[in-house]
């Protein structure tokens, strides 16, 4: 709702931004930013979940964030080169003891997959903490539009959409959702846990 001519100006300004970074979507009913790769995941956020490898912006306050930098600490590459991480565990996503079996609602993985040497491990432990019929959301760079393996060096696998869904279905994960995150970059997959 607006309050006034300010506010008007306020978000007249944000969608010229916008314009101008590709990267952002504007949602009128709050008045944030919300960076695209968090957008099309933040429905499946409901319950108890995690946000594996959520560097230094979780993608919602409640979740727990976990990353192997930690709370405090300085990133050292990619995009969280010289952030401050937001993490509240301190962990490889690919190895969550701290977390029983079947016990979370949801696991968000945003840009992360692509950096494990075994991703099929990271996936089978991803499906070990969820409930049955959880929810898992994951967005990657897309091999089919980016050399990703040559654009940062900590990435050790690359995917397109039909390899990614082929890991997830050989792990116990049913995809339900896809589509594009930022155009040219990469795509976003939501899945349910069948078994």
């Amino acid at each position: 709702m607006l309050n006034s001519i300010k506010d008007y100006l306020r978000i007249k300004a944000v969608k010229v931004s916008l314009a101008l970074d590709k990267t952002k979507v504007f949602t009128e009913s709050d008045g944030k930013l919300v960076h695209k790769t968090k957008f099309p995941l933040i429905k499946i956020c409901i319950g108890k979940g995690i946000d594996v490898g959520c560097g230094s912006d979780k993608i919602c306050p409640e979740v727990i964030g976990i990353d192997i930098v930690g709370k405090g600490e300085i990133g050292k590459y990619g995009c969280e080169k010289n952030k401050i991480s937001d993490a509240d565990v301190k962990s490889s996503g690919d190895n969550l003891p701290m977390f029983e079996d079947c016990s979370l609602d949801y696991v968000v993985s945003r840009d992360n997959i692509e950096h494990y040497v075994d991703f099929l491990k990271a996936l089978k432990e991803w499906n070990r903490v969820l409930k049955k019929r959880g929810k898992l959301g994951i967005t990657t760079p897309d091999e089919d539009c980016i050399n990703s393996l040559k654009l940062d060096p900590s990435h050790k696998h690359a995917f397109n959409l039909e390899s990614l869904k082929t890991a997830l279905n050989l792990t116990g994960f049913k995809v339900i959702e896809s589509g594009e995150t930022i155009r040219g970059w990469g795509f976003y997959v939501i899945a349910e846990k069948i078994k």
